[in-house]
């Protein structure tokens, strides 16, 4: 996943893709060196940061967003190959951080989740619609056998 080191972005790849996050701003180079510039803009959604992407064979990009005052609000935003907006699917609190589309261009997301149990692992089918949750982290057992029986619990 493209990242910041030193306050300086430092790129990603994938199938043949170099990118880099700037924010909500994803510049990607293509296998043939052409640069394709998204700036992910979510309805109605201010502070918007990219989380990590995918790149599908086709070239159609998949983008784990994060926005709300603690980027806390997690959103798949889908472009296709040109860079043009190919729709959105709203994860809730779930966040998705790292993304990789499978050879039926399923797509596989690793992320989190702030207060409460949740899966790490989410599945959209090819048609964006939820195919699996996966990896469960038991927030309130890990505090249990942490810090002993919480208070009401």
């Amino acid at each position: 996943m493209a990242q910041r080191v030193g306050n300086q972005a430092v790129p990603g790849f994938q199938n043949g893709y170099l990118y880099f996050f700037d924010r909500a701003t994803i510049r990607a180079y293509s296998p043939e060196g052409s640069l394709l510039t998204i700036v992910v803009q979510i309805p109605d959604a201010e502070a918007v940061w990219a989380r990590g992407l995918a790149i599908d064979t086709n070239g159609a990009f998949a983008i784990g967003v994060a926005f709300g005052a603690s980027a806390t609000v997690g959103w798949i935003a889908f472009y296709d190959e040109y860079g043009q907006p190919d729709g959105f699917v709203a994860t809730g609190s779930y966040v998705p951080e790292s993304l990789c589309f499978a050879d039926d261009h399923s797509l596989w997301t690793f992320g989190r989740q702030r207060g409460g149990d949740y899966m790490m692992v989410h599945h959209f089918s090819s048609d964006r619609q939820d195919a699996g949750q996966f990896l469960g982290v038991l927030i309130s057992e890990w505090l249990g056998s942490r810090y002993g029986p919480l208070a009401g619990a």
